[in-house]
Parts: C-alpha cells; sequence; structure tokens
C-alpha cells in the first residue's frame, strides 16, 4: 500500500505541474480491489465479475440441440472462458453436438451423453469456485494456446476431407481431359 500511495501522490504531483485536474467522481484511491470492464481487479490479479456469473448459475442444463445453441452463444460463455483452465477441451465436445455430421442436413436429434453431460457440468459449476477464477499470465497463454491446437486440429481435418474429396473425383474421371494436355502442351512450346 506505502508503494500505491508513493506513486499516487507522483501521479498527481506531474498533474498540479501541467494544470490537469481529476475528476473525483472517476477515481478510486486505497482499494484493495474494483470493477473495471466486467472484471474484478485486485492485488493477485484479474478475477470475474460475481454477477456476470449469476446467469451462468441459473442457466437450466439444455435439453436439446437449440438450448445448447442458445447457451454457448451466450456473450457469458465468451465472458468467462480465459479463466478456465483447458476451457477448450471440455468446450470442443458441446460444440461438437451444435455443428454435428456434415453429411446430414439435419442436426440429429440431441442425446445428452456421459461425455457432454461432463463438459455441462464443468462449464457450470466450476464458476461456483471463486479460486479458479484467478488469472495470470501462464493460465491464459495455456487456454489459448489449447484453443488454438483445436481449431488446427479441425482445420487439418477439413483440409483432408477437400483432399480426399479431390482424389476421388479425379480417380472417377479416369484421366486428364484432352483439352487440359493439349493446353499445357501449348504453355510449353511458349517457354523456349
Amino acid at each position: 500500500m506505502e508503494e500505491h500511495m508513493k506513486h499516487l501522490e507522483l501521479v498527481l504531483l506531474v498533474l498540479m505541474q501541467h494544470d490537469l485536474k481529476v475528476n473525483q467522481n472517476k477515481c478510486i484511491f486505497g482499494q484493495a480491489s474494483f470493477e473495471y470492464h466486467r472484471h474484478i481487479i485486485t492485488s493477485k490479479g484479474v478475477a470475474t465479475d460475481p454477477k456476470k456469473l449469476e446467469a451462468t448459475w441459473l442457466w437450466p442444463i439444455p435439453k436439446d440441440i437449440k438450448g445448447l445453441r442458445v447457451f454457448l452463444g451466450l456473450g457469458l460463455i465468451g465472458y468467462y472462458w480465459r479463466f478456465v483452465k483447458e476451457y477448450a477441451v471440455f468446450h470442443i465436445s458441446l460444440l461438437e453436438k451444435v455443428v454435428g455430421p456434415t453429411q446430414q442436413p439435419q442436426p440429429l436429434p440431441f442425446m445428452l451423453t456421459e461425455d457432454l453431460q461432463i463438459s455441462l457440468d464443468y462449464e457450470v459449476l466450476l464458476t461456483l469456485d471463486k479460486e479458479k477464477h484467478q488469472v495470470d499470465g501462464p493460465i491464459y497463454y495455456y487456454v489459448f494456446n489449447s484453443l488454438l491446437y483445436c481449431l488446427l486440429v479441425m482445420h487439418i481435418y477439413w483440409w483432408v476431407l477437400i483432399f480426399r474429396m479431390l482424389v476421388k473425383q479425379i480417380q472417377a474421371r479416369g484421366k486428364v481431359s484432352e483439352d487440359v494436355r493439349s493446353d499445357s502442351e501449348d504453355e510449353d512450346e511458349h517457354e523456349d
């Protein structure tokens, strides 16, 4: 607290030297924690706002895919993901249920599997543990890197599907058409 008071004194002196004034309604001095942009800032770090997470505690368990989409689309899910260690690992099983297989035009009937229930319980009930919502650099970067890893795996998966589709189309044709061969031969002649 003494270091804070010294720093505050220096800031106020500089403001006085330049004839600047401070709006006392917007200033908070000598508090252990304060709210800033939906976050609670303390000497330990940044924490979630309990008011913001109250909606998560009261949210009913989704009964169908539409309900799960609403739950995942809420701003509160995006709000607290960075505060949860390994959030991407638990979130991906819920996301797979929303997206579903690409071969079927209609979403699959919603089934609350054990894996999905564990993910839901983890996401909703983890918010009750206040100590896990203190965030520092390593946890934030770990969660972010885990999410990037999941996105990379999904990206590679789609490239493999596209590649397989192209290979099947080429195999179905049997060989390259004559028009394409004649075009490529003409280009070779012009290079000389």
